[in-house]
């Protein structure tokens, strides 16, 4: 019998108050889960900071801003740009 593993991404929004928390507390936290990446979506900056899981937890892989498309090569289709994200703030 094969193994089925399904793909997760985690994604918090970070609240004005809540960045120290989000940032270090819960990054600490998702890898026990074993969640393959982590998105911070920050409305404050207009931008989405990408974390993939390594050895010792989350690394920050990227970070998305202005009209860079928000888009993950294990989720096709997926695609909207920050302005679409970010339209409502």
């Amino acid at each position: 019998m094969s193994e089925v593993y399904e793909e997760i991404i985690e994604g918090e929004v970070l609240l004005p108050g809540d960045h120290h928390h989000d940032t270090f507390v819960k990054k600490q936290l998702w890898p026990d889960l074993r969640l393959p990446r982590l998105w911070m979506v920050d409305p404050r900056y207009l931008n989405v900071e990408v974390y993939g899981r390594g050895e010792y937890g989350f690394t920050l892989t990227d970070i998305l801003a202005n009209h860079h498309p928000l888009t993950d090569p294990e989720l096709p289709g997926l695609g909207c740009s920050m302005d679409e994200l970010f339209a409502r703030v």
